[in-house]
């Protein structure tokens, strides 16, 4: 009770900027939780992040990426991309979803995506992260610079944003730097040792 007012404020402040900063920072870390490469994932993300960009635009209703077939306008399902990379469930599962044949073929493809992605050691949670939350990160973004009349200096110029949008930084650049100067103490350490 003693926090609900001070957390309705700062609720308040949060428009488009903030969300998409929220967003954005939250894929940055949710993607980075398996550890693992950073290029690797970053490159899954973006994998994500395409696939969600395939069907209408949210602002202007047009068909993107969905090279003239009507279903894809709907844009690529959740359900078909994970059962397709996990490939644990049957056909029949991913044509019972939307009754759609698009299904089943994104099912098998991404099945195969999926397939040669952990053979190459990518993890897939991130692509999946960013099919999920690539819209949002999307309409924000435009929403944002809706706003402020298409001046990209609203999303790091305020409080809020400036505060999220350096903690998504810091979880890119930290790890490196913390690594190196592990090895250059580790260095050191061996060197002064008889």
């Amino acid at each position: 009770m003693f926090f609900a007012p001070p957390l309705a404020e700062v609720a308040l402040k949060f428009g488009p900027p903030e969300y998409f900063s929220l967003t954005l920072v939250g894929l940055i870390f949710l993607s980075r939780l398996g550890g693992g490469s950073a290029i690797k994932s970053f490159l899954m993300v973006g994998f994500g992040l395409l696939l969600g960009t395939v069907g209408m635009e949210p602002i202007s209703g047009l068909p993107r990426f969905t090279f003239g077939q009507l279903q894809l306008s709907q844009g690529v399902e959740l359900v078909p991309v994970v059962m397709g990379f996990i490939l644990l469930l049957c056909l029949v599962g991913t044509y019972s979803v939307n009754n759609s044949f698009l299904d089943i073929y994104l099912f098998i493809g991404m099945g195969v995506v999926g397939y040669i992605l952990k053979k190459l050691k990518f993890d897939l949670a991130p692509v999946i992260l960013a099919l999920v939350l690539g819209p949002m990160l999307e309409k924000t973004l435009r929403q944002s610079l809706f706003m402020a009349l298409g001046d990209v200096w609203t999303l790091v110029s305020r409080p809020i944003t400036a505060v999220l949008l350096s903690a998504g930084l810091a979880v890119i650049i930290l790890p490196p730097f913390l690594r190196a100067w592990q090895a250059m103490r580790q260095k050191g350490k061996a060197t002064i040792e008889p």
